[in-house]
């Protein structure tokens, strides 16, 4: 004969809790014992605030990144590196534009060779979901969602974004704009370089 002792155990849900049955070959596989199934505790050191440190056992500072949509990340790994020339809007801006990625996640914004027209002291870049044309009216845009603020006789810049939360879904264009008064100057259509 089989010597062996068989241990069954089944979860009963019951009246709200979980038993645990036990049962052996010897009994027919009939129940010989029932007790409530206790779920454990977590102690009070688990429940309390867990701190990263440093090897040295110094606070790390936390980090409050807004997340990154989805979206945003297949954008970067998919489409860039884009380009595009910077159109002048109502005679405002000129230039080229370059948007790549870095291997450590970042998305660099490239300004090259970018010509604003007088009046104009400084100007915001931004990432825009808009294809607007140059015409008599170029449009105005939000400084708010500006990426940087640039002085125009000095717009040829490379501008590198960390933070790729702060760059909007279904990018399609760059932007440069008048950063006093929001007026489109110019506007790069991004294609794939």
């Amino acid at each position: 004969m089989l010597a062996v002792v068989v241990l069954a155990i089944v979860g009963v849900v019951a009246s709200g809790g979980v038993f645990l049955a036990t049962g052996s070959e010897r009994d027919g596989g009939r129940v010989s014992s029932v007790r409530p199934w206790s779920d454990p505790q977590p102690s009070a050191a688990a429940t309390q605030d867990v701190r990263v440190g440093n090897a040295l056992g110094a606070p790390v500072p936390q980090q409050s990144a807004a997340p990154v949509p989805r979206a945003v990340r297949d954008w970067v790994v998919q489409a860039l590196p884009l380009e595009g020339d910077l159109v002048a809007a109502a005679g405002g801006a000129s230039g080229r534009v370059r948007v790549g990625a870095t291997a450590s996640s970042e998305v660099t914004i490239a300004l090259r060779d970018v010509v604003v027209a007088p009046g104009h002291p400084s100007v915001v870049v931004l990432l825009s979901q808009q294809v607007h044309g140059d015409g008599p009216s170029p449009g105005h845009v939000d400084i708010a969602d500006a990426l940087v603020e640039l002085p125009a006789d000095d717009a040829s810049a490379s501008i590198v974004l960390s933070d790729l939360s702060r760059i909007p879904t279904d990018v399609r264009s760059v932007v440069v704009a008048d950063a006093a008064s929001g007026v489109v100057l110019g506007r790069a259509v991004l294609l794939p370089a």
